[in-house]
């Protein structure tokens, strides 16, 4: 992965949830091991705003809960992997795909 920057949909408990009900995104550097910034979802304004996001932070990869085909695709266009995971706590998940 060239860029470590992932971006992870989850709700005020901390748990991965789809980016349609998410209340945050997480902004997770996988190559410095660190939440850099939780971030109030800004899908709920708009697609146009995330790819501002997707503009300031250049995310390699996005894991959200639940994701609709045509949405996964406009993200994908935007140069940004998607990947669908099961309702994990922010930190399990990271343990579990990043340490």
């Amino acid at each position: 992965m060239s860029n470590n920057i992932v971006m992870i949909t989850i709700n005020d408990k901390g748990y991965v949830t789809p980016l349609d009900k998410a209340s945050k995104i997480a902004i997770y550097d996988a190559s410095k091991h660190v939440v850099i910034e939780e971030l109030k979802n800004p899908y709920k304004e708009g697609f146009w705003i995330l790819e501002e996001v997707f503009d300031k932070y250049d995310p390699a990869i996005i894991i959200t809960g639940e994701i609709s085909e045509e949405l996964a695709y406009d993200v994908e266009e935007n140069g940004v992997k998607v990947y669908v995971a099961k309702p994990h706590k922010i930190h399990d998940l990271i343990r579990d795909l990043f340490l």
